[in-house]
């Protein structure tokens, strides 16, 4: 049976706030129902959230539609999570972890430690990031922004607006950059972001990017933590061993699946030599992120 599409005004008015709580509730309930292109166009719509709102309307295109946006308001990127987020839960498993789950891993020196950076060296710098590598380094700053909140660290809405930015550079990734925007205005409101905000945002980004390279990304960044505070509890963890089986299965390019043979050969060592474990972490990550 083919699904009627739902007209694009009218989500439009969903996404500036302007239907009536009737109206707003027959919306979401059609869109938990909707086929994937109305899906994209929402998440594609929701992307000039924050432009939009400062600007006068206009139409612009989004995925084979235009979409006329008036002075839309940040509520869009709630609004998005609350639909998206349960069918892709659904998809992947009632306790799926988003992205951010690693950083609760962490004990309290691993949260207060700091890893080196590694992030803006570049695979020769002759060639973007390929679609895995944008979505690893996604996910280690996803990581990056749950322990700077658990820190109350003042980097926590830069690191956000990082995101937000990534975000909105991959195909259908708008909605996940607006609800790292709603994360930006809290923070530099002085706002707290609690856990649940954290999660949400982190799962819709990991929908658009990619589950498997950006939970492994967040899992590498939390583990450089780990390592550079000697947590040997996290390496311990039933969900890094997991971590650590997946990334076996992942197809890799040769140079990466040598990072990652280093680096799972170090993390499972009985006695962890640090040092060691510390540069196959660092290997791994500025290999598969760039």
């Amino acid at each position: 049976m083919n699904q009627r599409i739902i007209d694009p005004e009218r989500l439009a008015a969903f996404l500036e706030g302007r239907l009536d709580p009737a109206a707003r509730a027959a919306m979401v309930e059609e869109l938990s129902h909707a086929d994937p292109e109305t899906l994209i166009a929402f998440g594609d719509a929701a992307s000039i959230v924050r432009d939009a709102a400062h600007s006068t309307p206009r139409v612009r295109l989004w995925s084979r539609r235009s979409i006329l946006v008036g002075a839309t308001l940040l509520a869009a990127a709630v609004a998005f999570a609350a639909v998206m987020l349960p069918r892709y839960l659904g998809r992947n498993g009632a306790d799926q972890e988003s992205s951010a789950h690693f950083v609760a891993l962490l004990d309290s020196a691993a949260r207060g430690a700091q890893p080196v950076r590694v992030l803006d060296v570049s695979r020769g710098g002759e060639r973007p990031s390929a679609p895995s590598g944008s979505a690893v380094r996604l996910g280690a700053h996803i990581t990056d922004l749950g322990v700077a909140v658990e820190r109350g660290d003042s980097t926590a809405s830069s690191l956000a607006a990082t995101l937000a930015t990534e975000c909105e550079a991959i195909p259908g990734g708008g909605a996940a950059g607006a609800a790292y925007r709603q994360l930006v205005d809290a923070l530099r409101a002085g706002r707290p972001a609690n856990a649940n905000d954290l999660r949400l945002a982190a799962a819709t980004a990991q929908a658009s990017a990619g589950e498997a390279a950006t939970r492994l990304g967040a899992w590498i960044q939390a583990a450089r933590y780990a390592a550079a505070g000697r947590d040997a509890s996290f390496f311990a963890r039933p969900e890094s061993r997991t971590m650590l089986e997946h990334s076996a299965a992942m197809p890799l390019e040769a140079g990466d699946q040598t990072a990652m043979s280093d680096l799972r050969r170090e993390a499972t060592r009985p006695n962890i030599d640090w040092a060691l474990l510390a540069g196959a972490l660092n290997r791994a990550l500025r290999q598969l992120a760039n």
